[in-house]
Formats: structure tokens, sequence, C-alpha cells
């Protein structure tokens, strides 16, 4: 099984990925350390992503999921997948995935943006929303609790 758990940045993508890992055994990858130097060094720059600039990550990270669901393993992927042609790259309405949409206010996410180190500035947050496309075939998780209970939340839904 497959997790792909999806929202902008600073939705906490990552700390839900690291606690499902741990309760589940799965293993968990974050869509962010696959993204290439350029595509990097253009968010550090305050220049948001497009498409095309997307695309290959995108496409490296499905190959990533194919292995995974080819080899009946249990994955845990945090990524933004905002728009449905991202999610369509990604292949998330396959059975074998389930989709976790980490969904919160743009005020929570801009003050947990502004007290993290990473290379996603606050200042780009407009841009991810702009970019959303909030799916219809995903769990959708309101992100104003506590992390732990995001993730039991989470686990208990994907344990029926």
């Amino acid at each position: 099984m497959i997790i792909v758990i999806m929202g902008v940045s600073g939705s906490g993508k990552t700390t839900i990925g690291q606690l499902l890992e741990k309760k589940m055994s799965y293993v968990f990858i974050d869509a962010d350390d696959y993204h290439s130097d350029k595509n990097k060094l253009k968010m550090i720059n305050n220049v948001a992503l497009n498409q095309e600039d997307r695309e290959p990550w995108l496409k490296s990270l499905r190959i990533l999921l194919d292995k995974y669901i080819e080899n009946k393993k249990g994955l845990i992927l945090a990524c933004s997948a905002l728009s449905k042609d991202s999610r369509s790259v990604l292949g998330t309405n396959r059975i074998e995935i389930h989709l976790v949409y980490l969904k919160g206010s743009k005020s929570l996410i801009k003050k947990r943006m502004v007290n993290r180190n990473h290379f996603m500035p606050s200042s780009l947050l407009d841009s991810q929303f702009l970019e959303l496309s909030e799916p219809t075939n995903a769990l959708v998780i309101d992100i104003n609790q506590k992390p732990s209970q995001l993730a039991t939340q989470i686990h208990n839904h994907i344990q029926l």
C-alpha cells in the first residue's frame, strides 16, 4: 500500500509522514529530497515553480511509486501534489494509493513556515494556494490538531 500525503508547503506533510512511518513500519520518502538543485534555487530566490519545472520531479516520483506498487512494499510519500496535473503524473488515482490531503488556513500555515528552516520561503505560500486544486478522491484532514492526533486519525482510517 502507498500513502501519498499532499498539501501546500508548511501543512505538515513531512512531520505526519515520519509519524506514520513509525506507526506502520513503512518506508517514508520526502519528495522535497528529489527536487533538482535548479528547482530549489528558484524557490530560495522566491520564484514559484511552474508545471514545466515540476514535470521531471514528478516523473521521477512516479517511477518510485511504480516500483513500490510492483514490489508490494509499503511507502509513505510526502509530496505537495497540488494540481490535478501533478496528481495525474503521479498516478494517485490507482487503487493501491491512498491520497491524504492536509488542509489548513493560509494564516496558520504561514505562521508555521516562518518558524522553520526550509528552502521554500513563506513568501511563496500564495503561489501554492493558487496552484492548489483540492482533490475529490482524498482523505481530507484538518491540520488544526496536534501532529500525533493527525497521524493517528490517518492510520485509523487507512486500517479500516
